[in-house]
């Protein structure tokens, strides 16, 4: 699984840049329109080709220059460290399999069918997932790679934990009938991540506040009564006999605050509109735009000025 995670962090920030690459080829073709257009009010006649040559191989040279930068970042360069020197795992399996030991203890009086782990990366969800699953006699299966937008996917299968830290806001909850959601501070989060090095480009890629604060919001706008598991950040709720109905009071919160034109919109643009006040999804609602726009206009500039 580790191979597929390496090279997707790396095709996602190449992605990112080519977007921002785009973005800033037009910016370099206005500004070097208006730096050879000639001065006091005079104008030339400019070749439209040439300037849009000379923008795209500049915004290459700047896109080329802030994707070096971007690789220089503590999360991105120790995705290349693992990808190189692949560590061994350092989650705190004992930890893992104590915590799973009380929920399964707590839950001695339910026989779940389905249950949902989610978290933020680096929150060691799949952990906790296959301890849980060893100690009550249940698959474990990570959706990595399925949940990258807000499609539904198929969560039929019993005897089964699903697991993803994109799980709770896109999918609908009533298919499990116990959530587990794995609240890390953000500073363990990050420590954790860097650590291990799998994935960690994330960190210099999303906002990892923002998708802390959407995942927050998933887990608490569920129906039931949540507890926590002893000594973690890990919290539980089981299904409720009306369900989570996790969409009807979303919808019923998001009235209150005077939004009623919501029943077109995706359970995660819900869940983004009632925390940020705005309608966002997938994966690249959460990115760092300002802050991967601020390094690529900052190395466009520096090839512009010369």
């Amino acid at each position: 699984m580790s191979g597929m995670l390496i090279p997707s962090g790396f095709l996602l920030s190449a992605g990112v840049g080519g977007t921002i690459a785009r973005t800033a080829a037009r910016v370099a073709g206005m500004a070097i329109g208006r730096l050879v257009g000639g001065r006091k009010g005079r104008r030339k006649k400019l070749d439209k080709d040439k300037i849009s040559e000379t923008a795209v191989s500049t915004a290459v040279r700047a896109a080329f220059a802030a994707g070096l930068n971007l690789y220089l970042k503590p999360g991105i360069n120790a995705n290349i460290r693992y990808y190189l020197d692949p560590p061994e795992e350092s989650n705190d399996v004992a930890a893992a399999e104590r915590a799973a030991g009380l929920i399964t203890r707590r839950l001695s009086d339910v026989t779940p069918e389905r249950i949902g782990v989610d978290g933020l990366p680096g929150s060691g969800k799949s952990t906790l997932a296959r301890a849980l699953g060893e100690q009550m006699g249940l698959d474990w299966v990570c959706l990595d790679h399925r949940l990258y937008t807000s499609a539904p996917v198929d969560l039929s299968r019993s005897g089964v934990i699903y697991e993803h830290h994109r799980l709770f806001r896109t999918q609908d909850l009533d298919h499990f009938d116990v959530l587990v959601y794995l609240d890390e501070p953000l500073e363990t989060i990050e420590r954790q991540i860097l650590n291990r090095g799998r994935a960690a480009a994330m960190l210099d890629v999303f906002d990892f506040s923002r998708m802390q604060a959407v995942g927050q919001k998933a887990f608490a706008v569920a129906g039931g009564e949540a507890w926590r598991v002893p000594n973690t950040h890990a919290f539980v709720k089981v299904r409720p006999a009306e369900g989570f109905n996790e969409r009807r009071r979303l919808e019923r919160e998001l009235k209150r605050m005077g939004l009623t034109e919501t029943q077109d919109l995706p359970k995660e643009a819900l869940l983004f509109l009632a925390t940020f006040g705005e309608a966002k999804r997938g994966s690249l609602a959460y990115l760092q735009t300002r802050q991967l726009l601020k390094e690529f206009l900052l190395a466009l500039g520096q090839e512009i000025t010369g």
